[in-house]
């Protein structure tokens, strides 16, 4: 009789550490990214509302620009915007009246104060007194300009405030 031994071997290669990632290491890196697009795009948001007050502050200077040509060749202020584009000699000062980056118009309104005119935008951060000065204005209508300390550019009969 003869007796069959078997010998088993090992492949000691399907022990050996296999190449990949496991689910954890997966799911940590999915984690540490996910974190770093949450934190660079409210670093974007930022930029953009910094970057719509820099429009906000350019289109008022811009229109404030016309509202003082508009006096110089009219001898008054425009009663609105509209009136800028032309003036009340044909003349063009802008070829048409800016709107806020969102879309509203700019308020404006044509007062009895020794400034004339208050034109303003109300801006979405804060810069102190750097940019403008806060007030409650009342605006033709009943409307105001009424951002909080800071958050307010106004014109006040051509002299920046």
């Amino acid at each position: 009789m003869y007796t069959t031994m078997m010998f088993v071997r090992y492949n000691t290669d399907m022990y050996a550490k296999q190449k990949g990632y496991t689910i954890v290491e997966l799911l940590i890196a999915a984690a540490i990214v996910g974190l770093l697009a949450a934190i660079v795009v409210g670093g974007l948001d930022l930029v953009r509302s910094k970057g719509r007050d820099a429009a906000r502050i350019a289109d008022i200077k811009q229109i404030n620009g016309a509202i003082e040509n508009y006096f110089d060749s009219c001898y008054k202020f425009p009663e609105t915007l509209d009136n800028l584009v032309p003036d009340c000699q044909g003349n063009v000062y802008i070829s048409e009246v800016p709107n806020d980056p969102q879309g509203m118009p700019y308020k404006y309104y044509v007062s009895d104060t020794p400034y004339g005119f208050h034109l303003c935008a109300n801006l979405e951060l804060d810069y102190g007194n750097n940019k403008g000065k806060a007030r409650s204005a009342p605006l033709a209508g009943g409307d105001e300009c009424d951002g909080t300390q800071g958050k307010v550019f106004d014109v006040l009969g051509g002299a920046l405030k």
